[in-house]
């Protein structure tokens, strides 16, 4: 037997190869040899990501064909475990060939039976019919939905024939069910929705039910027409809602206890200039993981309480370095307001060790008026909305002004992103963003003030740097995002 053979014959070597490969450089090992083939095509097919538009259209054509067109009469759909649709350029190919693609993307998912998560951050004008097809019962293994409804032109056919399968389906392993609403839902499907969340309440571990997109106002009524008002989620550490006000009357969300992770989306007549929001003292004693807007900081850490929140990572109005910093909608933290909220990071039962933020501006001096507040952080990130002034001295004084202040500081993530998406163009933002002599230099700043820091990015996207083995080297920015 041949080396090559020999090869072949261990298929577990070949696989955990093939798990290691980038998908086009898998594509092109399936291509050598009808053994490789055979053996690494579930292998390419098991995580699906279509993030452009000619590949949206390709991977359906090729998932919805008929199996006995592949090689060896394989059944395409049947080997993906994750599915993943993003990227809103895909709209302009929905735009034109929506119908073939719904069917084909239906064809899919009907014989996806292995299918375990389930991501469309693509606001598909077939939704109602995908969101109908993964609650029918057809995919027992599922763990995850995360999946946008946006508004309807037109009513989906699909939804009537689903009701009854709703009704009964069962996904032992659900774990993880997100949809962002635009718009009040159908009778029918608010009853499909109210049926699956009350079959599986007892295994969701992250619920997430917001309405990014809906008139103001209307964000609060339309999440809570979903929530089973006899539910009971004894499992849940993971919650993405809209408002705060919900928790003081919703019957589902009385019981807080479970809640570890926390992300409120603000409804905006929930606050005017007097808003008052009040929370009981004894709710989300778990709390670790806080994400709201400013005015609600104050709520969950208290200076005069006896239930104090073991709080460690805050996210002020939806800030992130990524694209997600896109979220906030505009409401950038005043630094006069900061300094007023920043202080309440102290009441906190655990010192509070990541904080996200973003501001207009980035300025030594006001960096210098909340540095006193900052003291535990390990992990900071900045989202500026309009720019930095005079862009070389900043990065150079955040060394003695900010990094040697914060001893246990590892990670600072600057993000130019809102600049980058409202210019909507790839060399806009930061003008130091592409300067890698100044950031080399600032990092050699960095270095004479602490010796712990050893992840940095100085705009969005266009990477950062990290520091191993006493060098600092770029890498990509998904990669700082990833493991920050």
């Amino acid at each position: 037997m041949s080396a090559i053979r020999r090869l072949y014959a261990e298929d577990g070597i070949v696989r955990n190869v093939g798990q290691h490969l980038r998908p086009h450089d898998l594509c092109t090992l399936l291509l050598t040899d009808k053994s490789c083939n055979k053996i690494l095509t579930p292998t390419l097919y098991r995580t699906v990501l279509l993030d452009q538009p000619v590949r949206f259209l390709r991977c359906l054509r090729t998932l919805s064909a008929p199996p006995g067109t592949h090689a060896f009469r394989r059944d395409l759909a049947t080997l993906v475990h994750h599915f993943t649709i993003q990227n809103a350029d895909i709209l302009d190919l929905l735009s034109s060939e929506v119908g073939a693609l719904g069917s084909a993307l239906f064809s899919c998912l009907l014989r996806m039976d292995n299918l375990r998560h389930f991501s469309c951050s693509v606001p598909l004008p077939f939704a109602l019919g995908v969101f109908g097809s993964l609650t029918n019962g057809s995919h027992p293994k599922l763990e995850s939905i995360d999946l946008i409804l946006p508004k309807q032109k037109d009513p989906c056919p699909i939804l009537p024939i689903q009701r009854s399968a709703v009704m009964s389906a069962r996904h032992p392993e659900l774990r993880r069910f997100k949809l962002d609403i635009w718009e009040h839902l159908p009778t029918t499907l608010i009853y499909c929705v109210l049926t699956f969340l009350r079959n599986h309440a007892h295994s969701i571990r992250s619920l997430g039910l917001t309405s990014s997109l809906s008139k103001p106002g209307t964000g609060v009524g339309i999440v809570a027409s979903l929530i089973p008002s006899d539910a009971v989620f004894p499992a849940l550490a993971e919650l993405e809602i809209v408002g705060l006000t919900i928790f003081s009357w919703h019957p589902a969300l009385q019981n807080t206890t479970t809640i570890k992770s926390l992300y409120i989306h603000e409804d905006e007549p929930e606050r005017g200039p007097d808003t008052k929001f009040n929370l009981p003292p004894e709710s989300f004693p778990s709390l670790q993981v806080l994400t709201c807007p400013n005015a609600m900081v104050p709520v969950f850490l208290p200076e005069n309480t006896t239930h104090r929140r073991p709080i460690y990572a805050v996210r002020l109005n939806e800030a992130s370095y990524g694209m997600e910093s896109m979220d906030y909608n505009g409401d950038q933290s005043d630094w006069e307001e900061l300094l007023v909220l920043l202080p309440h990071l102290r009441f906190s039962a655990v010192p509070v060790t990541e904080l996200s933020l973003t501001v207009w501006d980035l300025s030594i001096e006001d960096l210098r008026r909340v540095v006193p507040y900052l003291h535990d952080l390990e992990k900071l990130v900045i989202v500026v909305d309009e720019g930095i002034e005079d862009s070389e001295e900043v990065l150079i004084q955040l060394g003695p002004i900010l990094i040697a202040q914060l001893p246990r500081l590892h990670t600072l993530l600057l993000s130019d992103m809102p600049i980058r998406v409202r210019d909507g163009d790839e060399d806009a933002g930061f003008r130091h963003a592409r300067d890698i002599p100044l950031q080399r230099t600032a990092l050699a700043e960095y270095e004479k003030h602490s010796s712990v820091l050893r992840r940095v990015a100085f705009a969005a996207e266009v990477g950062g740097w990290e520091k191993t083995g006493g060098q600092w080297s770029p890498v990509p920015s998904d990669y700082l995002i990833g493991v920050s």
